[in-house]
């Protein structure tokens, strides 16, 4: 193993291709911003602006609404524009805003009445109705009535549908990456806007999209070396895995964070879940049927999945209709999809708490703390927005259905 490991690092000339590619100097990297989003946003917002002092005037601007109106995945969205009109505008008026009434970006285009919306999502997923509330704010201060035209663009590292499907036009990152680096090449008068750009497209493939070379050196290394890979692979330090360990040996930290309506429930595999006491005494609450032992319906979860980890709550299995009302009351209250909760599973909510990436150099013990705080603060604020969800969906329905046993006793008599 030990003379494979000198031929993979020493001798494989793919290899050192490999880290050349990997591991050049990227000033994106070397401020720690590769995974932060907001980073991100203040850089697309600086070479989106035609006022900035970048020398692309407004082309960054139109290779990005190019991009957008050209995606194929559009599917049911009415787009303001063709691609032909936006070839052909003049864009050199338009306004960019940053994290206007908490949107990402802003885009005002006054010469085309025309005002775009755009959520960025590097690592993190869409949460609540957060696209309805910005779309919303946006109809409501550019109204149609003024002739104002709205596009709302959903720009995504991953695959991921818009929850607010029919208004909100689905854009990769990487459907960018290729005209942003095509224009950082071009003849510029400010050379260094220019490798920023371009620098900042190399590192987005090489670091959050599918670059085919470096996939076709790796499906090469692998053929190669197949054995030492996967001995390294195996050795890899996990380290969200010890933190969540940490999490769970500080169980008491958890509750104390919580506060004293809670308990924690049950412990398996990478899940802690954790129960909100006050829900015990709503009549139907306790008829889980072979999921927890305390017979909770609906329990707050903490974890480990991948290089993250997570605040989730789930309805799990239970006796009918008890359990089919809870879980379709509360997934309707949280609005996620247009899917009708599982027959045994049911996921109401998640959050991303903690994300381990190759720049994080913090801390465990200041990674496991942030977690167990921003858990304790995704429990308590759901807890209060669903309580009086669950109460009436088990309250209700239990008074309904009582009515419905004396009526059924009383014709039977």
């Amino acid at each position: 193993m030990l003379a494979g490991l000198e031929r993979l690092i020493i001798d494989d000339a793919a290899f050192r291709e490999l880290h050349a590619l990997i591991k050049p100097y990227c000033p994106f990297e070397a401020m720690g911003v590769v995974g932060a989003e907001i980073r991100h946003g203040n850089f697309l917002a600086y070479m989106l602006d035609p006022f900035r002092p970048h020398g692309y005037g407004s082309a960054v601007l139109r290779e990005f609404l190019s991009a957008a109106v050209s995606n194929p995945a559009r599917l049911s969205v009415e787009l303001p524009l063709t691609r032909l009109e936006v070839h052909l505008a003049d864009l050199g008026d338009a306004e960019v805003r940053r994290e206007w009434r908490s949107i990402d970006l802003l885009l005002i285009v006054h010469e085309l009445r025309l005002v775009v919306a755009i959520e960025l999502k590097i690592d993190s997923l869409q949460h609540g109705n957060q696209l309805r509330r910005y779309r919303a704010s946006v109809e409501a201060h550019w109204p149609n009535s003024d002739k104002w035209k709205h596009m709302f663009v959903f720009l995504t590292k991953n695959d991921e549908a818009p929850e607010d499907a029919d208004h909100w036009l689905p854009v990769r990152l990487a459907d960018l990456i290729v005209p942003f680096e095509k224009l950082s090449e071009e003849p510029s008068t400010v050379p260094l806007a220019a490798q920023m750009l371009g620098t900042y497209a190399r590192m987005m493939k090489r670091r959050h999209l599918n670059d085919e070379k470096i996939n076709e050196i790796v499906r090469k290394l692998w053929s190669t070396h197949g054995e030492v890979l996967a001995f390294l692979a195996d050795r890899r330090p996990d380290q969200i895995g010890e933190i969540f360990e940490r999490i769970r040996e500080e169980s008491p930290s958890v509750l104390a964070g919580l506060g004293g309506e809670w308990e924690e429930d049950s412990d398996v595999g990478n899940i802690t879940r954790y129960a909100y006491k006050p829900w015990d005494d709503i009549p139907g609450f306790r008829s889980a049927v072979g999921w927890s032992e305390s017979g909770r319906l609906a329990l707050f979860e903490l974890k480990r999945s991948g290089d993250s980890i997570y605040g989730l709550i789930y309805v799990g299995p239970g006796k009918e209709p008890v359990r089919s009302r809870l879980a379709t009351a509360l997934a309707s209250a949280k609005k996620r999809g247009r899917r009708t909760p599982g027959d045994k599973w049911a996921q109401i909510e998640q959050r991303e708490l903690v994300r381990m990436t190759r720049d994080m150099a913090s801390d465990p013990a200041e990674v496991a703390k942030a977690a167990k705080l921003n858990f304790a603060s995704f429990a308590r604020e759901m807890a209060a927005e669903l309580d009086p969800i669950v109460r009436g969906a088990l309250v209700d329905g239990a008074i309904k259905d009582a009515g419905i046993d004396s009526l059924s006793t009383s014709v039977e008599s």
